[in-house]
């Protein structure tokens, strides 16, 4: 890996980090210190299940990409367990359900920022994955699955 990659990740991710905490902490319009009170509203319930919702696609879409080979085995396969069968980037799915819910959850316009970041970074390699599973595997096969977002795109 080159390292320039290496310090531009580490540099996104710490200037993220400040905008998030510097959201949440120091220029917020809403009251966290409400603790329960908080969180008993209708959009944090919402954005806490999306959230977990969203980690739960993501966590298991990682882990039918680490298991469609076996030891030794260089062939490309194409999932198709859980949100597999509906798009062909399902981990990237649940990230956005992921983000979304935290931004919902927390209304924090740093984490709404970061859910455009997390769509503008993966939407197009969800394009580009498509692209290559209908190249190496034909359109048939693909069918009629996504790119991201079930039954939409």
């Amino acid at each position: 890996m080159p390292v320039s990659i290496m310090v531009m990740g580490i540099v996104f991710n710490v200037l993220n980090g400040m905008m998030q905490a510097g959201g949440l902490f120091w220029f917020s319009h809403v009251d966290y210190g409400m603790g329960a009170t908080y969180l008993a509203q209708p959009h944090a319930i919402l954005g806490f299940v999306m959230f977990f919702v969203g980690m739960g696609i993501n966590l298991h879409s990682d882990h039918v990409i680490r298991h469609l080979r076996k030891s030794g085995d260089t062939r490309h396969y194409l999932p198709k367990r859980g949100f597999y069968r509906y798009v062909t980037s399902a981990n990237y799915f649940g990230e956005l359900v992921e983000w979304t819910g935290f931004a919902v959850l927390t209304a924090s316009p740093a984490a709404w920022v970061f859910v455009w970041w997390t769509v503008a970074n993966l939407v197009p390699r969800a394009d580009a994955i498509y692209h290559k599973y209908v190249g190496e595997f034909g359109a048939e096969t693909v069918g009629r699955r996504k790119r991201i977002i079930p039954f939409i795109y």
